[in-house]
C-alpha cells in the first residue's frame, strides 16, 4: 500500500475540522435566528406579544439597558430610594406612555395608563404572578397574594364576604379612634421633627388588626418589633430584586442574608401567631356561648364587630381551610394592609403639604362633615 502524504492527511482533517465547524456555527446561528423572536438573548427574556399582532414597540416604551444584557443589571445593588427615582426617570422620559423593562425573569410591563389598569385589574385570567412573588412566598406562603389558579379563586370566594359594606360600616369606629390618637399624638409633636414612617406604620397596623384581624395591639406586645422586622425582611426581597444573581434560591443561601431573613421571618410569623391564638380563644368563646356562629352577622354588625378572622375560623370548622391556610391569609392582609396604607397616607400628606390650598379644602370638608 502506498503511504498517504502526512501533509495531505492533515489537510484534509483540517477541512473536515473547518467544515464541521462551520456547519455547527451556521446551525447555531439560524436556531439563535429563530430564538430571537421568542426571545431577547441577551437578557434571557422571552418576548412580549400585541393581541393584534403589531409591534410592542408602537404599544409601549421598551427602556434600554445600561448593560447589552437587557435592564438585568439596571438597579444593581440599589436601595428603595434608588428604585423609586429609577422608575420615576423611566416614566418621565415615555412622556405618559406605558413602558417594559427587559429581565432574565421575563418582561416587566409598568402600566401608567387608567383604561390598562382597567383592564388589567378586572380580568379573572391575568392572575399567576411572576418569579419576582417567590421572594415573599416564605413570609406570605400561599396565601391571596402570592397564589394562583383555583386556590385564588376559592380563597378570593371565601375572603370576599368579610369586607360586605355593612362590616365595613361597622369599622367606621375603629378609624375614628385611632385616628384621634393619631391627631393627639401629632399635636404633642407639632413643635418637633417627626418621623411619619413609624407614626403612620404603627396607626395603620393598629388599625388593619382592630379592623381586619378584630384584635387590638394593646392587648399584645412586640407590635414595634413586627414593624421593625417587616422593614428588614423588605430591605432583604428589595436586595434580591436588584441583583439577578440573587433570583437563585441556592447563590442567595451561600452569599446572601439568609440567616438574617430567617430569623426576622420567624419573629414576623410568630406575632401572627399571637394574634390568631388570641382572637381563636375569643371565638371558641363565642361559639361555647351561642352554640353556633351567627349566619347573620353581616346583617347585624352593630351586635357584633365582624372580622375576616372569624370568616376563616368558621371556614376552618367547615374543613374549607386548614391552620396554615389561616396563618397564610393573616400574614398577607397584615403585610399588605398596614405597610402599603401606611405608604399611602404618608405620601397623602406629603402632597397636603406641598399645596396648603387643597389642605385648606380638605379641612373645610371635614369641618362641613363634623357638622352634620
Amino acid at each position: 500500500l502506498q503511504r498517504k502524504d502526512p501533509s495531505a492527511v492533515f489537510a484534509m482533517a483540517l477541512f473536515t475540522f473547518i467544515l464541521f465547524f462551520s456547519i455547527c456555527i451556521l446551525g447555531l446561528g439560524l436556531y439563535l435566528k429563530k430564538l430571537s423572536k421568542e426571545y431577547y438573548l441577551l437578557a434571557a427574556c422571552k418576548r412580549m406579544k400585541t393581541v393584534d399582532g403589531s409591534k410592542v414597540s408602537d404599544k409601549v416604551y421598551i427602556v434600554p439597558g445600561r448593560t447589552i444584557f437587557g435592564n438585568n443589571f439596571d438597579i444593581l445593588h440599589s436601595n428603595p430610594e434608588d428604585i423609586f427615582n429609577f422608575c420615576r426617570d423611566i416614566y418621565q422620559r415615555t412622556k405618559d406612555k406605558s413602558y417594559v423593562l427587559l429581565y432574565y425573569t421575563g418582561c416587566i410591563y409598568s402600566i401608567t395608563s387608567p383604561e390598562a389598569v382597567q383592564e388589567v385589574f378586572q380580568s379573572q385570567t391575568l392572575i399567576t404572578k411572576g418569579l419576582i412573588y417567590d421572594f415573599v412566598r416564605p413570609f406570605l406562603g400561599n396565601g391571596l397574594l402570592v397564589s394562583r389558579g383555583q386556590h385564588w379563586h376559592n380563597r378570593r370566594k371565601l375572603l370576599t364576604p368579610a369586607f360586605h359594606f355593612n362590616i365595613l360600616q361597622s369599622f367606621n369606629e375603629v378609624f375614628k379612634s385611632e385616628s384621634l390618637k393619631l391627631v393627639h399624638l401629632l399635636s404633642a409633636k407639632k413643635d418637633q421633627n417627626v418621623n411619619l414612617n413609624e407614626i403612620i406604620s404603627a396607626f395603620t397596623l393598629n388599625s388593619v388588626c382592630e379592623t381586619a384581624l378584630g384584635v387590638s395591639l394593646d392587648d399584645i406586645s412586640g407590635s414595634s418589633e413586627y414593624r421593625k422586622t417587616i422593614h428588614e425582611l423588605e430591605l432583604v426581597m428589595v436586595d434580591r430584586l436588584c441583583n439577578p444573581f440573587m433570583y437563585f434560591n441556592w447563590i442567595f443561601y451561600l452569599f446572601g442574608d439568609y440567616k438574617g431573613f430567617y430569623k426576622n421571618l420567624k419573629v414576623a410569623h410568630d406575632f401572627s401567631s399571637k394574634i390568631i391564638q388570641k382572637k381563636r380563644e375569643e371565638f371558641q368563646k363565642s361559639q361555647a356561648a351561642t352554640g353556633t356562629a351567627h349566619e347573620n352577622d353581616v346583617e347585624i354588625g352593630k351586635r357584633k364587630r365582624y372580622a375576616m378572622l372569624d370568616t376563616l375560623f368558621q371556614a376552618e370548622s367547615q374543613g374549607v381551610i386548614d391552620h396554615q391556610g389561616i396563618c397564610d391569609e393573616v400574614n398577607t392582609f397584615m403585610f399588605e394592609g398596614y405597610d402599603t396604607t401606611a405608604t399611602c397616607l404618608i405620601f397623602l400628606l406629603l402632597n397636603l403639604a406641598v399645596h396648603p390650598d387643597i389642605q385648606d379644602e380638605c379641612y373645610r370638608e371635614v369641618k362641613n362633615c363634623g357638622e352634620r
